[in-house]
């Protein structure tokens, strides 16, 4: 009986420490189960911070670009193109007459003294601060002179091309007349070369009928001298005949029969 007791003693505690042990684990499970947790979150939580501040330094880095390309105050710009003031309304009515056409469109004739000041004050404010919509209204006659100067430049380009074309132009039918001249010259020169070779050949038959006639008059062959003084000169016309030095002139009837 007390080792019936003794063994019921022992399998009580072995249950309560393995159900103590069991317990300290799951207990030991749920701390660590809560520690992953809280790093979790604590991970999440700087990345959220991260995102934040980068967004942060983003909105600011594009302010910063922003700032960068915003036009200088106005403060820096004042009287880049002069000072004027209420005295200069007369050197400067043409550029604000001009101003009053285009910007403001209407013209001191439709108003009154007391308009044209307060239309002055605002010119005169726009152009002491360099913020006048185009640079004629802060000097006209500059501004028309240099428009002036770079139409002459265009108008001297196109002139200039204009004349390189009609030089070329001319230049090329001066070519086209020079060979035609030229052609037209050797033409003649052939030609004329051609009537001289001719020439040549006649004289030298002519040479060789004179020293057959002078033969046959030597020889006394009046018959065959007297065909080749036709032949020679056949416009002739007479009863005489050419006849060697030292030789009787013969009538062509005597010698004929």
């Amino acid at each position: 009986m007390a080792s019936s007791r003794s063994s019921a003693s022992s399998d009580g505690s072995s249950s309560s420490s393995t159900e103590s042990s069991s317990e300290e684990e799951r207990k030991h499970k749920k701390r660590d189960k809560e520690k992953k947790s809280k790093k979790k979150t604590h991970r999440k939580d700087k990345k959220s911070k991260k995102s934040h501040k980068s967004r942060k330094d983003k909105k600011k880095k594009k302010d910063r670009s922003k700032d960068k390309e915003k036009p200088l105050a106005s403060t820096s710009t004042y009287g880049k193109y002069g000072i004027i003031r209420e005295s200069d309304l007369f050197m400067k009515r043409e550029e604000f007459e001009l101003w009053l056409r285009e910007v403001k469109s209407t013209s001191t004739e439709m108003m009154s003294h007391y308009e044209e000041r307060k239309f002055y004050a605002e010119y005169m404010e726009d152009y002491n601060t360099a913020t006048l919509p185009h640079k004629k209204y802060y000097n006209l006659q500059a501004y028309e002179a240099k428009k002036a100067g770079k139409s002459d430049v265009k108008r001297s380009n196109k002139r200039s091309s204009a004349e390189a074309n009609l030089n070329d132009e001319e230049l090329r039918k001066l070519e086209i007349k020079r060979m035609r001249d030229e052609r037209k010259l050797k033409e003649v020169q052939d030609a004329y070369s051609a009537m001289d070779r001719e020439k040549v050949v006649a004289m030298r038959e002519q040479e060789q009928l004179r020293a057959q006639m002078q033969h046959h008059w030597r020889t006394g062959n009046i018959e065959e001298a007297l065909k080749i003084q036709e032949r020679l000169a056949p416009s002739q016309t007479g009863n005489t005949v050419s006849m060697p030095l030292g030789a009787a002139a013969v009538p062509t009837s005597a010698a004929d029969e």
